[in-house]
C-alpha cells in the first residue's frame, strides 16, 4: 500500500524519438486504462511527420510496398506483427529480383494445420490414390464419412490400387446421403486441377466444406487470407503448393545481406533499433492488434493466451493471493503453459503453524507436480525470526 508521503518517480521523458512519434505513442498508450497514469514527453523537437497511407485492400498494400522497394536507396524498415504477414511481399520481391534483408525469419506458417490441410487437399486432387492425404482431410471436407469407414476404404484402395474416392463412391455399406457427398467431393477434386490458385481456394473453402469445418471446430481462418493473396498469383493449385515450398526453402536458407537498405522485421525484433524510415503494415482491426479482450479481468484463458502470443510474451509464473487458492488456479496456469505457481506469503505465529504450513506446502506441491508445475514460496522476514 502506498502512503501519501511516498515519493513516486515516473520515467516519462523520451530522449531518443522524434516529438511527433512520442506524442502518437502517448495517445495510443493512454488507451490502456489498466496502467498507472503517466504521459510520455519528448526531449527532441519534431523533425518529420507521421503519415497514414490508406489503401483499398491488404493485397494493394503489398503492391505499394513492392514499388517502394524498387527505388529503395536509404535505410528503410518495414515492420509487421508476425512473419506470415510479410510473405506476400517476400513473394513479390523475389519474383521481381528486388534485394532485401529479413530479420528473425521463422517458418511456423508453413506447418500450420490449416495450411497443411489445403496442401493435403491439393495432393489428393493430384494423386487420387494418396491414402495418407485422404485420411488427413476426409472429415474436414464434405464426405460425411465415419472414421472406421474411411480407414477401411483407404485399406481397400491400397490393396486394389484403386483411387480412394472411387472405392468410397461404390461402397455398398455407405448410405445414400454419404455416397452422394463422396461423389460430389470426387467431382470437386477432379475440377480443382483446372482451377486457378485463387479459384481453387474458393472451391475448397465454400464448396467442399472446409470453411464449415473451421467454423465447427472454432478454428481461425486468419492464415488463409495470406494464402489467398499468394493464390491470386498462381495459375493452378499445384503452382500454389510449389510456391509455398519454394518460399519455405528460400526463407530458411536465404543469406542476409547486411548492406541492403531495405529491412523486413517483426515489430518485436525491432525493439531498441533505429531506422531512417519506417513503414508499419497491416494497421487494421483484426490484424494489428488481432484481438483485444473486452475485459482483461474477466478474459478466458484462451483470450489471455492469444494476447500473450500476439505480444511475444511468455508467462512463467503466477502468485496465488491466498494459500487455499493455489489448487483452483492450476487449470489457468496449465492453460497458459506456466512453469511455476507461487504463494506470496503465509502468516506463521508459532512452531505449530510453521509445521502445519509445511504439510500444506508438501500436499499442494505434490498436486502441482502432477500438473507439471513447480510450487514456489516468496519468503519474508518472519521465516528467519
Amino acid at each position: 500500500t502506498r502512503r501519501s508521503s511516498d515519493l513516486v518517480l515516473l520515467m516519462e521523458e523520451n530522449f531518443r524519438s522524434d516529438a511527433r512519434i512520442v506524442l502518437a505513442a502517448d495517445r495510443f498508450i493512454q488507451k490502456n486504462t489498466l496502467r498507472h497514469e503517466k504521459h510520455m514527453k519528448a526531449a527532441r523537437k519534431p523533425a518529420s511527420d507521421i503519415r497514414e497511407i490508406s489503401l483499398r485492400s491488404r493485397k494493394a498494400q503489398y503492391t505499394y510496398l513492392a514499388k517502394l522497394a524498387e527505388g529503395c536507396t536509404s535505410q528503410t524498415a518495414i515492420l509487421y506483427r508476425d512473419n506470415e504477414c510479410i510473405l506476400p511481399l517476400v513473394d513479390l520481391l523475389e519474383r521481381n529480383g528486388i534485394p532485401y534483408q529479413m530479420r528473425n525469419a521463422e517458418l511456423s506458417f508453413f506447418s500450420h494445420r490449416t495450411i497443411l490441410d489445403i496442401i493435403n487437399i491439393i495432393k489428393l486432387a493430384q494423386n487420387p490414390m494418396d491414402t495418407e492425404a485422404f485420411l488427413q482431410i476426409y472429415y474436414k471436407i464434405g464426405t460425411y464419412l465415419r472414421k472406421q469407414d474411411a480407414i477401411r476404404i483407404a485399406r481397400i484402395s491400397e490393396e486394389k490400387r484403386i483411387p480412394v474416392l472411387d472405392v468410397a463412391a461404390e461402397d455398398p455399406d455407405l448410405n445414400g446421403h454419404v455416397l452422394g457427398s463422396v461423389r460430389s467431393m470426387r467431382t470437386h477434386l477432379q475440377n480443382l486441377l483446372q482451377d486457378s490458385g485463387k479459384r481453387a481456394l474458393y472451391r475448397i473453402m465454400q464448396y467442399m466444406g472446409y470453411q464449415e469445418y473451421l467454423n465447427r471446430s472454432g478454428l481461425s481462418d486468419s492464415k488463409l487470407e495470406i494464402l489467398r493473396i499468394l493464390g491470386s498469383r498462381a495459375d493452378s493449385p499445384m503452382e500454389l503448393a510449389e510456391r509455398l515450398e519454394q518460399l519455405k526453402v528460400l526463407i530458411r536458407e536465404k543469406e542476409p545481406d547486411r548492406k541492403c537498405p531495405l529491412i523486413l522485421s517483426t515489430i518485436h525484433a525491432s525493439k531498441g533499433l533505429e531506422y531512417d524510415s519506417v513503414y508499419l503494415i497491416d494497421v487494421a482491426d483484426g490484424i494489428l492488434p488481432e484481438s483485444i479482450p473486452q475485459n482483461l479481468h474477466q478474459a478466458s484463458a484462451e483470450e489471455l493466451k492469444a494476447l500473450l502470443k500476439e505480444y511475444h510474451l511468455e508467462p512463467v509464473s503466477m502468485h496465488a493471493p491466498k494459500t487455499e487458492m493455489v489448487e483452483s488456479l492450476i487449470p489457468l496456469a496449465e492453460a497458459l503453459e506456466m512453469k511455476f505457481i507461487g504463494i506470496g506469503m503465509e502468516c506463521m505465529v508459532d512452531d505449530e503453524a510453521v509445521h502445519k504450513f509445511a504439510e500444506t506446502m508438501n500436499r499442494i506441491g505434490k498436486v502441482c507436480a502432477e500438473h507439471g508445475l513447480t510450487l514456489t514460496y516468496h519468503n519474508h522476514t518472519q521465516e528467519f525470526v
